[in-house]
């Protein structure tokens, strides 16, 4: 870890501290510590500050999460796992458990009755309820059933995005009619009450977007004549530049770039995950009819992807090789944001788009 890396890791910090406190989320820093993981034999060890006091720095710590989930059948051992890591007794101060929908929360409450007294939120980012799957014989009902008892077990349930909420309140009576016989009745009434939305918290940083400046203030009018890059637009930019402290040459450099970029191909930014519920083929097959009937446009295909990747992908590349302009995952959140500033329009064709972090 370098100097820099320390001055950013703390600015993280800060914003986590800024974040917590506009939330009325307090942090108590005699609980957090700094783990530093490194190969070296005398690695640099950061000195991080939290709400005015250092953070204590520690060779090992315990995590409370399920390690190395990785298959199907490891999900459903999570409450005995919790049950084993947990702390006996819980210390006096604790008051909160928060966990993800994950977790079958009935179980682990069953497994250790001292946890009944802790205000329990579960926060879903997704749901099993309507996760697509390939074909409906592969949905484990097991995986949605767990997460109804999780709600009903919780003291507040937050989802990421009031699409997800609606989504998995009105699925639990269709859901539950794939019981053969006793279907509770009036389980989503109940949970309702105690659910809110709480979306994912992301800042951005400021960065440069001189069309977004341009474009600030004018009517929508005047934002449609720019794409063909109308004189109009050019003395309004003009104009706005030199109110800004900018003149001469620079000013008709400034706004002519801009028009140029107005009037360049667009833009198109498709960033999920490279597998099958995110419907690729759909976007692609979509991007083959744009280019056999002659329109001009950029693409920046971005987003993680794992050892099974869609064909789709590979035949895509071949056949858009002259339209691509960013093609894989980005290996920092500067570059991955920059992606998003230059292009125009974001894409999503997932099969159940659950809003959250990606759109």
């Amino acid at each position: 870890m370098t100097e820099e890396d320390s001055l950013s890791l703390q600015q993280d910090i800060d914003t986590i501290s800024w974040w917590s406190a506009l939330n009325s989320l307090s942090i108590n820093p005699n609980k957090c510590k700094v783990l530093s993981l490194s190969r070296k034999r005398d690695p640099v060890v950061p000195s991080c500050i939290l709400n005015g006091h250092e953070l204590v720095n520690v060779n090992d710590i315990t995590l409370l999460g399920v390690e190395s989930i990785v298959s199907q059948p490891d999900l459903f051992v999570c409450g005995i796992h919790y049950r084993s890591i947990l702390k006996t007794p819980l210390y006096a101060e604790v008051g909160i458990l928060f966990t993800s929908s994950v977790l079958n929360l009935a179980e682990l409450v069953a497994l250790r009755p001292d946890l009944s007294r802790l205000t329990k939120i579960v926060y879903f980012h997704e749901n099993q309820l309507v996760y697509p799957v390939r074909k409906q014989k592969d949905r484990d009902f097991q995986y949605g059933y767990n997460q109804i008892i999780t709600c009903l077990t919780a003291d507040i349930v937050l989802f990421n995005s009031k699409y997800n909420m609606e989504s998995f309140l009105s699925s639990i009576g269709t859901f539950l009619k794939l019981m053969p016989d006793f279907r509770p009745k009036g389980l989503a009434e109940k949970i309702r009450p105690k659910s809110k939305v709480l979306y994912f918290p992301i800042e951005f940083p400021i960065m440069n977007d001189p069309i977004a400046d341009v474009m600030e203030g004018l009517t929508l009018a005047e934002q449609a004549s720019s794409l063909h890059g109308s004189q109009e637009l050019f003395e309004k930019s003009k104009d706005r530049a030199i109110k800004s402290g900018v003149t001469g040459e620079q000013t008709v450099y400034s706004c002519s770039s801009v028009l140029s970029q107005l009037s360049s191909p667009l833009k198109i930014v498709w960033a999920h995950r490279w597998e099958h519920d995110k419907n690729p083929d759909l976007f692609f097959r979509t991007l083959y009819k744009l280019l056999d009937s002659g329109e001009d446009f950029r693409i920046s295909v971005l987003g993680e992807h794992y050892s099974e990747i869609p064909d789709i992908f590979t035949e895509a590349y071949e056949s858009l090789k002259d339209n691509i302009v960013h093609w894989g995952y980005q290996q920092s959140k500067e570059d991955y944001y920059q992606v998003l500033i230059e292009g125009d329009v974001a894409v999503s064709t997932a099969k159940h788009e659950f809003y959250g972090v990606a759109m």
